[in-house]
């Protein structure tokens, strides 16, 4: 049974704060919801208690009561003080849990989310600086949220409280109070959307500063760090865009500071004023020591609370607000139909695709990427796609798999529009190895295995066979632990492997997919030209019966072809077998010829 969603496409607003933490985790809402609203009234509570217990001890010294009268007042006050310290523990058992159930539901939703958005959103730097921001800490910007209106409640009944009792020593000092606190609420307020806009106006920053970062410290980079010593330039790169993210931040809490103790400052004054006025009704015996002194300890309390501490609150509940508009923004978000969908098993049998007069310009661009492009493939053969860089080559890919759907003309699949298609069924039809595929930090098995999670069972004679083609076929004596061994340096046992092995790997996870499809988008760039010739050779062996297509600007392995696609500008200017092109000499003979040395 799926778990109930509680994230949909509408309008978030800061009450969402205490609707998700209830819909979430009821339980343990509920638990800090009491304890807060106990706190509340422990203030105006311990003024009485401290007065009474005071007033009392003073009567027994003065002998008008007996000693006895005062084991009531002090165990009341005994239990006001301790028992903060006796919810503390249970108290922080609570709060550590609440994250980390939220980050197994909300977040999880969130992800879920992000992987179900049109891949426009994913290839927009506006709408994934809006993901980015919801992403990193989605639970705690919810629990924080819902604690600051906790906080904020707490805080207003403590204050109520507090100024009923000086109410009825002193009636005015509640509206003097009141007036002077209203502007220091509008300045927290406004330094709250402040803030939050100060960390959208970072984001572009901190996004480049992060990347500059990766590139001085991971591990792929050392050796053209140490060849070329461009360290010291991308360093100045690096604290260039965390400078500006730091001055844009100390510059909005600068300002916030000044406010916030200008306004402690004068509320300060005007309450200790208050308290002052209490002297001459002590004096006159209508107000008592005990209450005087208890008076003095609260507004000692209150002074704080009204200047700095509620403020604050509403300042960074403010700051939650502008968080709820960028989950209103994704949560908007146009989602793929089916989009997390796992690939159909089994998987949809391949005849055939068909391009018919193809037009497309990516979403808000007028270029035109593709201008009419017609081809067909078959089952079966082995294809090339070929152009120079921009040509249009991986927009095909992207229009193929079905990430993109905005496109002019049509695509069929076995004769019938890819538009009548699941996701689970384009996932199933196709097994893609692009540029820049992925390295995950798990064993060697589950780095293949991937290939196929829908059906992740292999024979042994399926792991022999893709593990001749990644040269590990005998893992045991290579690997610690065989394919279990972890790949990478996350772990502590992990073992890395050199560029081409992790780029054997992402083709072995291809040819593990039971895909019928199989799509090669220039992942052995970073090879050698003999090298990417050799390796695409042995994967069209090993992947006979397969229907595969090699994309590339390098042409070493399109000898291999049935036939070559040639793509520029957009338009499909060629198409034939190696030889027909040569004899037309045109573009395809032309780029041959001029990388031909790099293969003799």
């Amino acid at each position: 049974m799926q778990p109930k969603r509680y994230l949909t496409a509408r309008k978030y607003t800061l009450f969402d704060c205490i609707r998700l933490p209830f819909a979430y985790i009821p339980g343990l809402t509920s638990i800090i919801t009491l304890y807060h609203i106990v706190q509340a009234l422990t203030p105006a509570l311990t003024i009485v208690v401290m007065a009474n217990f005071i007033d009392t001890a003073s009567s027994i010294i003065a002998d008008s009561q007996p000693f006895s009268h005062i084991y009531f007042p002090l165990g009341l006050l005994l239990a006001i003080q301790a028992y903060p310290r006796l919810i503390d523990f249970f108290l922080n058992f609570v709060t550590y849990k609440i994250p980390l159930k939220l980050r197994a539901t909300l977040r999880l939703e969130i992800f879920e989310k992000r992987a179900a958005v049109d891949y426009q959103y994913i290839e927009s730097p506006e709408s994934l600086d809006a993901l980015s921001r919801v992403i990193q800490d989605p639970e705690f910007e919810v629990i924080y949220g819902y604690y600051r209106f906790a906080n904020i409640t707490n805080m207003s009944i403590r204050i109520v409280s507090i100024l009923l009792i000086f109410a009825l020593q002193v009636w005015y000092s509640v509206p003097i109070i009141l007036v002077a606190s209203a502007p220091l609420l509008l300045i927290a307020k406004r330094a709250g959307k402040k803030a939050y806009d100060a960390e959208k106006e970072c984001s572009p920053y901190d996004r480049r500063w992060n990347y500059y970062s990766y590139v001085l410290n991971n591990r792929e980079g050392v050796l053209e760090r140490t060849l070329f010593g461009y360290s010291e330039a991308i360093g100045h790169k690096a604290v260039e865009n965390f400078t500006v993210a730091h001055n844009i931040r100390r510059h909005t809490q600068k300002l916030n500071l000044i406010r916030h103790h200008t306004g402690g400052i004068i509320t300060a004054v005007i309450v200790f004023t208050i308290i002052a006025t209490l002297i001459g009704p002590v004096q006159a015996g209508v107000v008592s020591i005990g209450t005087f002194i208890a008076l003095v300890t609260a507004g000692n309390s209150l002074a704080p609370l009204i200047s700095w501490e509620l403020p604050w609150q509403v300042k960074d509940l403010a700051r939650k607000r502008e968080f709820f508009r960028d989950l209103t923004t994704v949560m908007n978000f146009k989602e793929t139909s089916g989009g997390l969908e796992f690939p159909a098993s089994p998987p949809v049998d391949f005849e055939s695709l068909e391009f018919r007069n193809v037009r497309f310009s990516y979403p808000e661009m007028e270029a035109i990427i593709l201008d009419g492009i017609n081809f067909t493939l078959k089952k079966g053969k082995l294809y090339a796609l070929v152009g120079i860089n921009g040509s249009g080559k991986t927009t095909i890919t992207k229009l193929i798999t079905g990430l993109y759907d905005n496109f002019e003309g049509d695509i069929l699949i076995n004769g019938i529009s890819i538009r009548e298609y699941s996701q689970a069924q384009l996932k199933s039809l196709y097994s893609v190895v692009f540029q820049d595929f992925a390295k995950y930090p798990v064993s060697l098995r589950d780095n293949i295995t991937y290939g196929r999670a829908a059906n992740p069972n292999c024979t042994d004679a399926e792991w022999q066979h893709v593990l001749a083609f990644i040269a590990l076929d005998d893992a045991s004596d290579k690997l610690p632990k065989g394919i279990d061994t972890p790949l990478g340096k996350v772990k502590q046992d992990g073992v890395d492997l050199s560029g081409g092995e992790w780029q054997r790997v992402a083709m072995a996870r291809s040819m593990m997919s039971l895909a019928p499809f199989k799509i090669l988008d220039e992942p052995t760039a970073s090879l050698d030209p003999l090298s990417e010739s050799r390796v695409y050779g042995e994967f069209e062996t090993l992947s006979a019966g397969k229907t595969t297509l090699f994309i590339s600007h390098r042409l070493g392995s399109t000898k291999l072809a049935d036939e070559i696609l040639v793509i520029d500008k957009g338009k499909l200017i060629e198409q034939g077998s190696h030889a027909e092109l040569m004899m037309r000499k045109g573009l395809y003979a032309e780029m041959f010829e001029s990388q031909k040395g790099w293969y003799e």
